[in-house]
């Protein structure tokens, strides 16, 4: 295939990806406090498609301050103990010549060159006055994160079933797994009771992120909420409380 010929194909593909993606309803994550992150999904071309990445947020409430990598972070949660605010991210080297701008717009369209594969971390205690920036060892990329409410104990997970651990909400990272299991994109936390949703509906239970997992159900989710004393899973058929001991107790719906 010429050159040109790809150029074209290229075009043609991000022009169809970004009027689906144009479509689509705008993104929000609520951080507590009337903080939050607004953005939407953009298209993104590489040598590997990473979607989870491929977004454009803007902090309310908080803000960025030079750490512009965060206008395309993975995700973000909040630990309600301290209200840290916690960012996944991907780093991106800079193009050479190209010097960052500080105060300057993202850009609308997201070109990563290479796929990436360690995840990077920020955190603010100030709502955005310092940034600290730290990783998750190992070469999953995580894609979802949640904090206990009453603790500092937090939870990332992701690609190849990799899930982290943090003690210190999200200062430093222990890999606890990882390897031949599915993609989770969704992580809860109640005390150390984690709850996964992997990327084929299936959920399953982890204590402290560590050691044997055990499957909830296999029946896609039609929500899974974190209350006050459990983690409450609803399938069509059936709801699933995980109690903050780790015990699950199954109920018809």
């Amino acid at each position: 295939m010429t050159r040109p010929l790809l150029s074209a194909v290229a075009a043609l593909w991000l022009f169809a990806e970004g009027a689906l993606l144009s479509a689509q309803a705008p993104l929000r994550i609520e951080l507590g406090e009337g903080v939050a992150v607004h953005g939407h999904r953009v298209p993104c071309w590489g040598v590997a498609f990473v979607p989870p990445t491929c977004h454009q947020w803007t902090p309310a409430g908080f803000s960025f301050g030079e750490l512009h990598v965060l206008h395309e972070a993975i995700t973000f949660a909040r630990v309600p103990r301290s209200g840290r605010i916690v960012a996944l991210y991907l780093d991106r080297p800079v193009a050479p010549g190209v010097p960052a701008q500080q105060g300057a717009s993202p850009p609308p369209l997201v070109l990563p060159p290479i796929r990436f594969d360690r995840t990077s971390a920020a955190y603010t205690d100030d709502l955005g006055g310092r940034w600290r920036e730290t990783f998750l060892p190992g070469p999953q990329i995580a894609r979802a994160l949640a904090f206990d409410a009453t603790s500092s104990f937090g939870v990332a997970a992701g690609d190849g079933g990799g899930v982290w651990t943090t003690e210190d909400g999200g200062a430093t990272w222990t890999r606890r797994r990882g390897g031949a299991e599915p993609d989770y994109v969704d992580v809860h936390v109640l005390g150390h009771a984690v709850v996964l949703v992997d990327a084929r509906g299936a959920t399953w239970r982890l204590w402290q992120g560590r050691g044997n997992r055990t499957q909830i159900t296999s029946e896609r989710p039609t929500s899974v909420r974190t209350e006050a004393d459990a983690i409450v899973v609803r399938t069509a058929r059936r709801v699933y409380r995980v109690a903050r001991g780790g015990e699950v107790l199954d109920e018809p719906r």
